[in-house]
């Protein structure tokens, strides 16, 4: 199975870092270093997917620009 690159935290620009918790029926995690935010999934590709494609709500976009 290949693994994505995954791109920076949409919220705050945080590294994501990976991780598993148990072996027979994994759950897969991406968390944000330095937010903490994150997304679980059984499918890993799936869930890689899913942290890459996420949408930011315009709102949160503006607000962070503000107050830069």
């Amino acid at each position: 199975m290949t693994t994505q690159k995954l791109l920076p935290c949409p919220f705050c620009g945080g590294r994501p870092i990976r991780s598993q918790i148990g072996e027979s029926w994994p759950t897969h995690i991406v968390r944000c270093s330095v937010c903490g935010v994150e997304k679980l999934g059984s499918d890993k590709a799936l869930l890689e997917d899913r942290w890459n494609n996420r949408v930011v709500k315009q709102s949160l976009t503006t607000d962070k620009e503000a107050a830069q």
